[in-house]
Order: C-alpha cells, then structure tokens, then sequence
C-alpha cells in the first residue's frame, strides 16, 4: 500500500488545526475494520475525478463476462468471476484487475452497454463526454465544475485526457503539453523563450497585474453590446482566478508530470486543497491518444494495458483514501471516480488477431452518492448493448419498456450526484436512480 501523500498547505485555504483534525479523522477511519465510510459531504461540494482510457477498450476482457456465445470471441485461459454481485472477466495475466473488484467492489458500479453512436475516435470521444456531436456543447466535468464555479481557483483541471469546454471556457485550466502550468503561474516559463526575457521585478509585476484587472473591470462595464461585454466579463473572471493562482504557486506543484500515477498525485493535490472540483487524467499518459485502439494482437495488448490500469486504479484508490479530504475526513469520502473509454472493440477478432471499433463501451462509477455493488445493464449474446430499467438497472429486452443507455443517460446521472439539474442543462434523459445512494 502506498503511503499517505502529504502537499503542502496555504493558511488560506486550510488552517492548521483543521488539517491536524482531519488528518487525526483520516487515521480513525482507516483503522477501523471493513474500510469504514465516514459521512460524506453534501452534493454540492462532491468532487470528480475523471479517468480516460483512450482508444476503445475491449469490454469483454473485463466487463462483459460473455462466454458461451458464437459470436463473441473470449481468451482461452479466462473465466468468469463474481465478487459481491460483480461478475467480471478473471485471467492469470491480469491480477490486478482481481485485486481491484476484491478490494473496491462494494463501491463500484459497472455500467454496461452504453451506445455512443460513432466509431471514430474524435466523434466518440465528444458523445461520451457531451453527449452530442456539437461542438458548442461542454462536457460533464466542465459543467459540474461551472456548477460550482465561485468556491474554486480552476474549477477544472484537465491534467490529461480530452477536453471540450464549450461556454464553460473559462472555468477550466489545461496543465500543458509539457506541464507548462506552473511555469505560466510562476514566470519560470519566461527561461523557456529563444530569445531570453528577464522578468519583472515583484513591485513592477504587482503594478502590470492591478492595471490589468482594473483594465478588465472597466471594459465589462463600459463596452456596448451583450457580446463585447460578455467577453469582457469573462475575461476579468479568468484574470482574477489567474492572480489567485499565481498568489499559490510557491505552496503548490503544478507539475503534472509524466506517467499515470504523476497525474493522479497533482490530482490529488489540488482536490486536496480546494483548487479544483474537477480533474481529468488519462492513461497510460497525459495526452490524448489511441493507444488503447488494438487493432491487431488484441489479446495480448489490452491484456497488458488492463493488467497496468487496474494496477494504477487500485494505487489511485489508496491515495483517495489515504489523502485528507478538503471537507471530508478523506478524498475518498468527498471524491466521485468515473472511468470511460470512448467505444469499445468488435466482438470478433479480425485477421491481425486485432478488435476493430465497436459502438458499445462500458464505465465505472465510484464513491460517495454511488450505490456500489452492482452491474447496470449488460450486453446480449452480439455484445450489443441492452435496454434498463432505470429505477433497478436491470437489463431488458428492447421493446420491453427499458430505456437505451446513451451518453445523455450517464450524463444526467453524474449531474444529478454533483447537485446539478439535468434539465437546466438540457439533459432529458432519465438518470439511472439504479446508481444513486
């Protein structure tokens, strides 16, 4: 098990006898047997950590335990396992995934045969996340961190994976290419130039930063038009945040990093104390990419990328649980983790021994305000996806009064567990009531 992580603090943010007392509640409940919940925080001030696979996973190498089918073609040495009312694909080279539903099962919600529509990866990757093709429309994350806007520095943070932003702009941060954040925060980034550019000294910056915002208060009380002032607006909001950032970058480490477990310890961070209330990460690396999407030696590849992702999960889990919550006792009991992965894979293997692209996925869902332990919807002997009643999850038969798992279905639900109403963001898809406490 990891050890706790611990990040350093600003007295604005967290005084230092409120960390010691949560800290003291943290190693209350992690001695206590089961892995006890503590209470957790109201919905509005639930957090999001948003983990992308991209590429397309093979559902059938985890989630979709469909063996005995003709039509679906399954590992030779797998077999199906049941931990709690989890069935899920076991296999000797995958271990780590045994691990992880033994360990977190109770918490977990599998969501399976989600229809996204599309089989190519950009258009994919905008309907898992938006729901629509349009591109004016933001994602989940950046409309539940807009939601909750005025408590955060960067509502969001996108550390690695896609981003679609949409009117949401404003509230979300991007880490960089190169985790250029913090250098943009601090003025390191100014060493970076071909040609040198020395900074400011502090009095001078000071000066340059006061005339900027005050710049920016009078242009969006004084510029004609809705739009003009609109965008003026806006852009004073994102100064503001900005020199609050700037005020936290000799407390906090911006740097995002290189691998899968550097995401998540700046993901931790700044949940941790209150910056964000949303972060996105991605694997197995920051930037987006495909290279979940096998093509050719399916087996082979996903079986490894499963076998890492599910090792890195099981550490993500230990650091939400070890981590002093910023309201809660830990992230743990503050933090919602949803997993996607923009489609799935053919059920059949193609002639490279690959997985083509495949309309259907599946998701995990985890934490507080999550009813665990449990496996909505399914998929049938095709692998296509089917029907659910929302009030139980339970997998129908088309026709049979269920409804289709779309990406608005997901959608709406992750509103309503970040307090957020569906309807006011044109979501009307029914929440699957299934998955919520």
């Amino acid at each position: 098990m990891r050890a706790p992580l611990h990040f350093p603090l600003r007295t604005p943010l967290v005084g230092r006898r409120a960390f010691l007392g949560g800290a003291a509640a943290t190693a209350a409940a992690l001695a206590m047997p089961g892995r006890a919940r503590a209470e957790s925080v109201a919905p509005a001030d639930r957090r999001f950590l948003f983990v992308y696979t991209m590429g397309g996973w093979d559902v059938t190498r985890v989630f979709a335990p469909l063996f005995g089918s003709p039509s679906v073609s399954m590992e030779p040495d797998a077999a199906v396992s049941t931990v709690g009312n989890v069935p899920y694909v076991d296999h000797p080279a995958r271990p780590s995934v045994r691990a992880f539903f033994e360990t977190w099962y109770d918490r977990v919600a599998v969501v399976n045969g989600i229809h996204i529509s599309s089989i190519s990866h950009s258009s994919a990757a905008r309907m898992i996340t938006t729901g629509t093709p349009d591109a004016s429309v933001a994602d989940w994350p950046s409309r539940l961190a807009a939601a909750r806007a005025e408590a955060h520095v960067v509502p969001y943070l996108v550390v690695g994976g896609p981003n679609f932003s949409g009117r949401h702009g404003v509230h979300v941060g991007h880490a960089g290419a190169a985790g250029q954040l913090q250098g943009i925060a601090d003025g390191s980034i100014l060493a970076n130039n071909d040609i040198p550019v020395l900074a400011p000294i502090a009095a001078d910056s000071d000066r340059v930063d006061a005339w900027l915002q005050e710049s920016a208060r009078r242009a969006g009380a004084t510029y004609p038009g809705a739009a003009s002032k609109g965008l003026h607006t806006t852009f004073g909001i994102a100064l503001d945040k900005a020199m609050q950032l700037k005020g936290m970058v000799d407390d906090v480490d911006l740097d995002r990093g290189t691998t899968f477990a550097d995401q998540v310890t700046l993901a931790a961070r700044v949940l941790r104390l209150g910056i964000a209330r949303c972060v996105a990460v991605a694997h197995p690396k920051p930037e987006v990419n495909v290279l979940w999407d096998t093509h050719s030696q399916n087996d082979s590849g996903q079986s490894e990328l499963f076998e890492d992702f599910f090792a890195e999960m099981n550490a993500l889990m230990e650091v939400l649980e070890t981590t002093p919550g910023a309201q809660a006792a830990t992230l743990a009991d503050e933090t919602i983790v949803v997993v996607l992965s923009e489609m799935g894979r053919t059920p059949y293997v193609n002639g490279t021994g690959g997985k083509d692209h495949w309309p259907y996925t599946s998701a995990l869902v985890l934490g507080p305000g999550v009813r665990g332990n449990q496996v909505i919807g399914g998929y049938d002997a095709g692998q296509y996806g089917y029907d659910i009643d929302p009030v139980t999850g339970a997998a129908v038969a088309s026709g049979a009064g269920g409804s289709a798992i779309g990406p608005n279905v997901l959608g709406a639900t992750l509103m309503v567990l970040g307090d957020v109403d569906p309807l006011a963001e044109d979501l009307v898809d029914e929440p699957i009531a299934a998955l919520l406490e």
